[in-house]
């Protein structure tokens, strides 16, 4: 079956442009209810996606944008959507895009035919021949020491207390907005930050040292309300944040955005904790999510090639002197 994607000269743009915001868009920029009155079954999903699978308003907001622009390109409910339709959409739409986006859209498609099957909204699944980008694997590449010191002495308090909070306790953009000064506390002499709704919706607790205590103390510390207040007086969003870190190390000329702070301090971490307790303060789920921001020390890794030599050598001299007899 041939199937033509309806095209009004700005879908296909505006579709890759929305791409590297769909994964996790800026949960203040959108309500999930603007984009989701064109067909009513993406509706009735996005609500239950909401109320009883208890998904966040980012990820709300990107699976009915992706669902109301799928609807759109093949101009029709989805409901009355067939295979051909949505393999369609792939190869035109998603295609030429970064494997991780890809991933995104195809996984909000998928979800929202997941639950019509359920539902008894369609008898079958046009989504089950989408692919799943495989996700390619990369060195991690955190900031070097030289370039965070430069880029942590020249800012003002306001951005430098972000700095100080990605690259030494961990925390992401999205984090470091939504933070509140009754997040910050003292317990047993150590101070904490209290990271509450971060990524996935889950809470962690982080402790940090002097270097983030002197950045927040410059930053004018208070007893309650939002850390950082936007240029509105209200609290900050995460777009904002990382516009502001990654326009301060562009400025400076380093070539790292505030994702490779973050993946510093998973590093320092590895240096001196078990992977499980990065994975924990960092606030992933698995331990191949925290070795995939773990730069390997290689260091020890020369350690190791010189103890298996000394290991060989020894061996070998176990074996002459065997041979060689009284």
């Amino acid at each position: 079956m041939t199937v033509t994607l309806r095209d009004n000269g700005d879908t296909r743009a505006t579709l890759r442009e929305h791409a590297a915001h769909v994964s996790e868009p800026d949960r203040t920029a959108h309500n999930w209810r603007m984009t989701s009155d064109r067909d009513q079954d993406i509706t009735a999903h996005i609500d239950w996606a909401r109320d009883l699978r208890g998904l966040k308003p980012a990820t709300l907001t990107a699976r009915a944008w992706v669902l109301n622009r799928l609807s759109a390109c093949i101009d029709r409910p989805l409901r009355d959507a067939h295979i051909g339709h949505i393999q369609s959409w792939e190869q035109s739409v998603v295609a030429g895009l970064a494997p991780q986006s890809r991933r995104a859209y195809c996984g909000h498609v998928r979800s929202f035919y997941t639950w019509a099957v359920k539902t008894g909204i369609v008898t079958d699944d046009p989504s089950v021949m989408l692919t799943r980008p495989k996700i390619p694997k990369t060195l991690p590449r955190p900031i070097t020491e030289a370039d965070l010191q430069r880029a942590i002495d020249t800012p003002p308090p306001k951005l430098g207390a972000m700095l100080a909070l990605m690259a030494y306790a961990g925390l992401r953009c999205l984090e470091v907005a939504q933070l509140s000064w009754s997040d910050v506390s003292v317990a047993d002499g150590q101070t904490w930050i209290a990271v509450r709704n971060g990524k996935g919706g889950k809470d962690r607790i982080v402790p940090i040292g002097e270097t983030v205590q002197r950045a927040l103390r410059r930053h004018g510390t208070k007893q309650r309300g939002p850390v950082f207040l936007g240029r509105d007086g209200k609290q900050i969003n995460a777009n904002s944040v990382s516009q502001a870190v990654n326009y301060h190390l562009r400025k400076l000329g380093i070539p790292s955005t505030a994702h490779k702070l973050r993946a510093r301090y998973a590093t320092q971490a590895a240096a001196v904790v078990d992977m499980a307790l990065v994975a924990e303060l960092c606030g992933w789920e698995s331990l191949e999510t925290a070795r995939h921001y773990v730069k390997p020390d290689r260091e020890r890794a020369a350690r190791l090639v010189v103890a298996l030599d000394e290991l060989a050598v020894n061996t070998r001299r176990g074996r002459a002197t065997a041979h060689a007899g009284p």
